[in-house]
This record gives C-alpha cells, sequence and structure tokens, in this order.
C-alpha cells in the first residue's frame, strides 16, 4: 500500500517540504511550490523489513528509492553467482541511480533492517519539474566518485586500515545524521563488511579483535563503540 504522506516515530507526517534528508534528495533546490508539487508526486510504502528486496536485478526502472529510516545493502550477482556488496545506504541515500541509463535495475537492493522509503516516480516528476534534471546529474556524478574513491581505498590499502576507514565512515554518516558518532549499531555482518571491502570474514574478524585488543573499539554484539581511532 502506498500513501502520500506518513507519520515519523513522534506521530507527525513526512513531507518533501520539512524532510530532513531533502538537501540529498532530487528536490534540494526546489521552492516550497515545487517541493508541494514534488510531494503529491511521490509514494511512501509500508516498512521494508530485514531482508525485504526494494528492486532486483531485471526489473523495469520506474521509480528512484530514497531511504528516509534504517539501511540497505545493494550488491550485483555475477553470471558465476559471485555476490559483490556495492554498498551500504543509510536515511539520505537516494538509489536506483544506476538504473537510468538501461531502463532497468543492474543491481539488487535489500534491507538490513526495518527501512523505511519514499518513492520517485522520476518520469512523472521530469515532466511536472523538468528543473530537478540539474540536481540528478550532480547525484549520480556524487555517487561516481564515491565509488571510485572505495574502489581506489580497496587496491591500495592494507587490511586493517580498510576495516578501520569503513568503520570512520559509518561513524561520519551518523554524525551527519545527528546521532552518536562513537557508539552506533553495525547492521551489517563482518561477512558483508568483509565482501564490501575485499576482505575475507576471517580478516576483518582478526582486524576487529586487534582493534579490541588495543582498547581502540568495544563490540558488544552489534552495538559498536568507537575509543580512539
Amino acid at each position: 500500500m502506498f500513501i502520500m504522506a506518513d507519520r515519523n516515530h513522534s506521530g507527525h507526517y513526512i513531507y518533501c517540504q520539512t524532510c530532513g534528508h531533502r538537501g540529498n534528495c532530487i528536490g534540494a533546490q526546489l521552492d516550497q511550490q515545487k517541493l508541494q508539487k514534488l510531494n503529491e508526486l511521490v509514494s511512501r510504502s509500508e516498512p521494508f523489513h530485514i531482508k525485504d528486496m526494494l528492486f532486483s536485478a531485471g526489473d523495469n526502472f520506474s521509480s528512484l528509492y530514497a531511504i528516509r529510516t534504517g539501511s540497505v545493502k545493494t550488491y550485483t550477482i555475477s553470471s558465476d553467482g559471485t555476490k559483490q556488496i556495492t554498498g551500504f545506504h543509510f536515511p539520505g541515500s537516494l538509489l536506483g541511480l544506476d538504473a537510468m541509463v538501461e531502463n532497468k535495475h543492474a543491481s539488487y537492493a535489500q534491507a538490513l533492517e526495518t527501512a523505511m522509503v519514499c518513492q520517485i516516480p522520476l518520469a512523472k516528476v521530469l515532466a511536472e519539474l523538468p528543473e530537478i534534471e540539474e540536481n540528478l546529474v550532480s547525484l549520480m556524478s556524487r555517487a561516481i566518485n564515491k565509488i571510485h574513491k572505495h574502489s581506489l581505498a580497496v587496491s591500495q590499502h592494507s587490511a586493517e586500515k580498510r576495516v578501520i576507514n569503513f568503520i570512520l565512515s559509518l561513524s561520519k554518516v551518523f554524525q551527519q545524521l545527528g546521532l552518536s558518532a562513537s557508539e552506533f549499531l553495525l547492521t551489517m555482518s563482518k561477512v558483508e563488511i568483509g565482501n564490501y571491502n575485499g576482505l575475507s570474514p576471517e580478516t576483518v574478524s582478526r582486524v576487529f579483535s586487534k582493534l579490541q585488543k588495543n582498547h581502540r573499539i568495544e563490540l558488544k554484539g552489534k552495538l559498536l563503540k568507537l575509543n580512539r581511532l
């Protein structure tokens, strides 16, 4: 079921005009009147729960997915069945940009926990608000740059440096969301962290153990606390 506006945890309705993540979305440069038009076009789904698929490779592209709450992983599966995680995405992230060229999704997006998203029907939005095209180009450029920087880091850095950089990147995300930058939940497994960073699960576990032994982090279940990274 899709609705035009729904409630957040405090019971208030969510609108594009008041969304705290709109600076990272396609309507970042729109005035209030045009944000109202965007809000009328956007659909907001029931929550996606852990392991639910937002979209799969081969699905026809119709909408971009803006994450409002929760976290999502994206991944590809090669012809020989090898899975490669391409990213972990948090509130403010926009998914589906890579499907715009061929109008088909080339990757999978799966919820790592309960997640709320906005579905943005791109063709309708562009027809009504053509000025967002410039912002779309900027968002695509930012996404490509992020992938390039990550690929470079994986090819050049040691295992320990890769894990530390990954942890620090999560810390930065949570800080930007107004949450604690030093204590947060890991919604992804060590297997997934390793896959994304080009490391075996055993290597990731060894690095985490070393960081804990040196009192640089504390890990209790999925709760990670940073002491001095």
